[in-house]
């Protein structure tokens, strides 16, 4: 059985958070500076989420993702954080215990 577990990484740009919650993933994103873009998110069984964002140090990104019945109990998951000129300002993949 896999373990679930919250995934942290952090760079100079701010950090990601994903953590397994109930029959949800919930995911933060707390950027150093103010950032006006896309969060795109990728987690085996669901459709990719692209979410238009307005986040800064004092409103970071914080929301749950219900899981449909095709998320596996472990997979790779993606995000990505991009400003406004579609420039690469966070990113993270690996695997995530989700169930």
């Amino acid at each position: 059985m896999a373990r679930k577990s919250r995934r942290r990484v952090a760079t100079a740009a701010g950090a990601v958070s994903l953590a397994p919650a109930g029959n949800a993933l919930r995911v933060g994103v707390f950027p150093t500076a103010a950032v006006r873009g896309q969060l795109k998110l990728t987690v085996p069984g669901l459709a990719p989420i692209n979410r238009p964002v307005t986040i800064n140090p004092t409103q970071p990104f914080n929301e749950s993702f219900a899981f449909t019945d095709a998320v596996p109990t472990q997979g790779e998951v993606s995000l990505s954080l991009t400003d406004a000129r579609g420039e690469v300002v966070l990113a993270w993949r690996g695997t995530v215990g989700l169930r």
